[in-house]
């Protein structure tokens, strides 16, 4: 049931992104929300993908973005933390990005 479950997630994945440009791509899913298997799905569409950078809270602390974005300039798609809790910034820099909310049912 879960195989066939995660076949169709991937499918549908495959079908969204790969009518998209070469836009940047943001996940803005949280762990356990089907963030490895769209960064699966975003390598197979030829995006180059950057997970998650938990080292990046000291600079977010301090209100430094010039970090974060300086690895932000290299990828053209983001997966995990901190990229979910930075849409907002992502998307005043890098404007016609597309974002993609995974989430997961608690109750299962």
């Amino acid at each position: 049931m879960i195989v066939g479950f995660i076949f169709w997630y991937l499918q549908k994945l495959y079908i969204i992104v790969s009518k998209m440009d070469k836009k940047k791509v943001i996940g803005v899913g949280f762990h356990k929300t089907g963030t490895s298997t769209l960064e699966l799905v975003l390598k197979k569409l030829g995006y180059n993908v950057v997970g998650s950078r938990t080292g990046l809270a000291k600079n977010l602390f301090k209100n430094d973005f010039n970090s974060v974005f300086q690895i932000a300039d290299q990828y053209n798609a983001f997966q995990d933390n901190p990229w979910a809790i930075l849409y907002k910034e992502l998307d005043q820099r890098y404007p016609g990005s597309k974002f993609i909310l995974t989430y997961r049912d608690e109750e299962k």
